[in-house]
């Protein structure tokens, strides 16, 4: 997937703060919007280590997700639709 970043303003309050979007080009061609997030702590400041740790947290979700999928797909004997499944690459 190709994308460019650019920035929308966002009206939370009369700072001006900025979301990042991505603007990208999915596997069917389309065009879509991505926002960048940084994961921090509860008081907002960056921890690479607890960053790494909530990221390793959502990896182990989407295990037991897709085994859930896979569960499914022997019960109906059938593939779930593509945009059902997740994939590395988030799409």
């Amino acid at each position: 997937m190709s994308a460019t970043d650019s920035y929308v303003q966002v009206a939370a309050d009369a700072t001006g703060k900025k979301v990042r979007n991505f603007q990208a080009t999915d596997h069917a061609g389309n065009t879509v919007q991505q926002q960048a997030v940084t994961l921090t702590r509860w008081d907002g400041t960056f921890d690479e280590q607890y960053a790494l740790e909530l990221m390793a947290a959502m990896r182990a979700m989407l295990g037991q997700l897709d085994a859930i999928r896979r569960g499914l797909e022997l019960l109906t004997r059938e593939p779930l639709p593509a945009d059902l499944v997740y994939n590395e690459e988030g799409v």
